[in-house]
């Protein structure tokens, strides 16, 4: 059996609410994925009160971690997150929490997924840039792998309360703008951002601050990449100049 859900979290919730007792046998799919006719489908309508009982459920069996690797692995881009996400909620409440510290399979693919994303959550707290725009607006751009937009918001939402910002995620055409304390999010659509040579100034500060902290005797490509994989670098403009 698949059980198609809108794409919320609230909605994979509520298809294992209703899909509980024949989990291991079913597929969890969202509508935006690629339906299959030569399944049996149930299209699951989010209903909030029966997704707040399984988040509660796990969160007072299994503790807030649990749910919290739930959230995590939701936001991965991986086709099968929302099927193991249903197997291993399901596989806590039939063998206990030391199902959750197993090798089982979904265990170590679910605990893989939360952690990338944890991972990567990490990276561009660290490594995403902002320009000023015009408007007096910071501008930074990114293109994740994971859905983690509203994440880097609420972070430099608390580390730059009284900034204006832009951040927008490129992979998937949608932005953050935050002013005031407040935060809205929207489809980038036909926005554009009219970068002032002010951008031309603050790149050059990020080049030769780079510069000045490069020592070439030093210089370890294989070590770098380690740290900061190459997808990373494409709005990082230190990098675009060596």
């Amino acid at each position: 059996m698949r059980y198609l859900f809108d794409s919320s979290l609230e909605g994979l919730l509520t298809a294992v609410f209703v899909g509980y007792r024949e989990i291991e046998e079913s597929e969890f799919v969202s509508e935006d994925d690629q339906a299959s006719f030569l399944q049996d489908e149930v299209r699951v309508k989010t209903q909030p009160e029966k997704a707040k009982r399984v988040k509660d459920g796990v969160i007072k069996t299994f503790g807030w971690d649990l749910y919290h690797y739930i959230t995590l692995a939701f936001r991965a881009d991986d086709l099968e997150k929302d099927t193991v996400i249903a197997r291993v909620i399901k596989g806590a409440y039939v063998h206990g929490k030391l199902y959750l510290q197993s090798a089982e399979e979904e265990v170590v693919y679910f605990t893989r997924l939360a952690r990338n994303v944890q991972r990567e959550v990490h990276a561009y707290k660290g490594l995403l840039r902002f320009q000023e725009i015009r408007g007096g607006y910071l501008l930074a751009e990114m293109e994740p792998q994971s859905d983690i937009l509203d994440l880097i918001t609420n972070h430099f939402k608390a580390r730059m309360p009284q900034e204006q910002f832009i951040i927008l995620d490129q992979g998937r055409q949608k932005m953050s703008l935050y002013n005031d304390g407040v935060a809205l999010y929207h489809d980038i659509g036909e926005f554009e951002f009219d970068r002032e040579t002010q951008n031309e100034f603050i790149e050059q500060c990020w080049v030769e601050f780079y510069r000045a902290v490069k020592i070439d005797e030093r210089e370890n490509l294989k070590g770098m990449q380690n740290n900061m994989p190459k997808r990373f670098w494409k709005y990082l403009p230190e990098r675009q100049k060596f």
